[in-house]
């Protein structure tokens, strides 16, 4: 298993801290890096990080919900560019509106799914998240 970050792009402290140690808790290796705002994301990704291997993330969990930038701007920003169009993008989000599922869809989300409220269905879909993404699929970590 490649260990290329997971980046997450998350406004709200309290779920940043509770999926970082949700993903040492299920045992993944990865180090999670943390965006609080749509518009850091938007830089790092047009800035010269993006175009080491190694430096690049493998994944990227995105809220909807974000400061500046919304996550459905930054996820345009990595659809439209070849280098990046191929990872991962997870939009894990507190809101379940239907406009929002189908926009992000819409925009080449991989997946879009609603925040657990308890911390043990956090762990279970961060599990699940690292057998599938992290583990099965060919293009991930």
């Amino acid at each position: 298993m490649n260990l290329r970050p997971i980046l997450l792009v998350e406004d709200n402290h309290d779920d940043a801290f509770f999926m970082r140690r949700a993903f040492e808790a299920v045992g993944v290796g990865n180090q999670v890096s943390i965006m609080a705002d749509g518009e850091a994301a938007i830089e790092f990704f047009n800035g010269p990080d993006t175009g080491d291997e190694m430096k690049r993330p493998c994944m990227v969990l995105l809220d909807v919900k974000l400061p500046l930038k919304n996550g459905l701007e930054v996820l345009e920003v990595i659809r439209s560019r070849d280098d990046l169009r191929t990872i991962p993008v997870i939009m894990l989000s507190s809101s379940n509106e239907p406009s929002d599922v189908s926009r992000a869809l819409h925009l080449g989300a991989n997946a879009y799914v609603v925040k657990p409220a308890a911390y043990g269905d956090l762990t279970k879909l961060v599990a699940s998240i690292r057998d599938f993404w992290l583990r099965y699929h060919r293009s991930a970590c």
